[in-house]
């Protein structure tokens, strides 16, 4: 029997805007039934973090009351729980440090799959993840992701997640943490395959003193769609969120990226930034960016911005004249935009095959 397909309204921005504008939410098509799993590996060199593949409600039990929830909003939380009945649980050990990086592996084949990861980092320690998805060139399937972080007080946490799909598939991956006091968070993502891809945070800065940075570099081409939804909370006094996010546009790509810092009673001293800088490559490309910032406290500071432009005209003059012709010039343009954050991971073998779907496109 053909597995029915349903849509969810995900992705929902925490305020709505006009409705004519589009962007209150999206809509993901999924499959209602999900059977298969994801083939893959986890490489795990550190004696310091301990690895459990656990039922569903033992894993969440981590987060007792502190609710832990991502930016796809709760008809994505439903369905994806309805097909994960299970969990790989990263523990963490307290005052640790552990310099390797857990590589977490996993390629789509012929089945639709799902993958819940919790990662509970615990007090003082300091501990590095890269979620790598890759799949068959010809997979038309869907790859779901929910990825949740528990940091506890005085943790680091650094998550490295590169997406490197066949242009048939789709990519959905949501990550919700949890952050107490004097916690940090780092995230470097890198989005690059997948004719859809949906992408979402949501960090809940609880404790004093907790700090979460984001990057993101992305590149769209033909008629690729991309879907991003970062929302930082702040609960805890003189809190940090920073969100910065590079695109490259071609083709006939659409992009919808929704950016929410948002300042909750009592957090004083807390401090946001949100920033996009895409570069248009085409005519055809049709990019929509939503920089927002929600206020409910007093002695907070907020900045967002957003720039959108091509290359000038003057630039790739001066490139011609120098014997390179105008695709050498964009894909040049494009490496040197991007490749600030790629070289941000912390492997070379994905940072150079980041670098080779940048240059593919040319």
């Amino acid at each position: 029997m053909e597995n029915k397909m349903i849509t969810l309204n995900a992705s929902p921005l925490p305020v709505k805007t006009w409705r004519y504008l589009k962007i209150n939410q999206s809509t993901i098509p999924v499959p209602e039934k999900i059977s298969g799993g994801i083939k893959g590996y986890v490489k795990n060199s550190s004696a310091n973090i301990e690895i459990f593949d656990t039922a569903r409600e033992k894993a969440l039990s981590i987060f007792d009351a502190k609710k832990a929830e991502g930016s796809l909003g709760e008809n994505f939380y439903r369905w994806f729980f309805d097909q994960t009945p299970e969990a790989k649980t990263f523990t963490v050990k307290a005052d640790s440090v552990s310099e390797e990086p857990v590589h977490v592996k996993f390629s789509l084949e012929k089945d639709d799959c799902t993958a819940l990861f919790v990662i509970h980092a615990g007090k003082n320690s300091s501990s590095r993840f890269i979620f790598e998805t890759d799949s068959l060139p010809e997979s038309s399937n869907i790859c779901a992701v929910y990825l949740l972080c528990l940091i506890e007080e005085n943790a680091e946490l650094e998550i490295v997640q590169a997406q490197f799909m066949g242009k048939k598939a789709s990519y959905i991956f949501d990550h919700a943490a949890v952050q107490a006091e004097n916690s940090k968070l780092k995230i470097i993502r890198g989005n690059f395959g997948a004719a859809k891809s949906w992408l979402g945070i949501r960090t809940n800065l609880n404790g004093d003193n907790a700090e979460v940075k984001e990057q993101l570099a992305y590149m769209t081409d033909g008629e690729q769609y991309l879907d991003i939804n970062d929302i930082a909370c702040h609960h805890g006094k003189t809190s940090i969120s920073s969100f910065n996010t590079q695109g490259v546009m071609l083709g006939k790509s659409w992009k919808n990226y929704k950016g929410t810092i948002d300042f909750i009673r009592g957090c004083a001293g807390s401090e946001g930034t949100e920033m996009e800088d895409v570069l248009l490559l085409s005519d055809a490309a049709v990019n929509k960016t939503t920089p927002t910032i929600l206020c409910d406290g007093e002695d907070v500071a907020g900045n967002h911005g957003a720039t959108l432009g091509k290359i000038d005209e003057n630039l790739l003059f001066y490139m011609e004249t120098r014997g390179i012709s105008e695709e050498k010039a964009k894909q040049m343009v494009a490496d040197g935009k991007l490749c600030k954050i790629v070289s941000l991971i912390p492997s070379q073998e994905i940072a150079e095959k980041a670098l080779d779907c940048i240059d593919s496109a040319f």
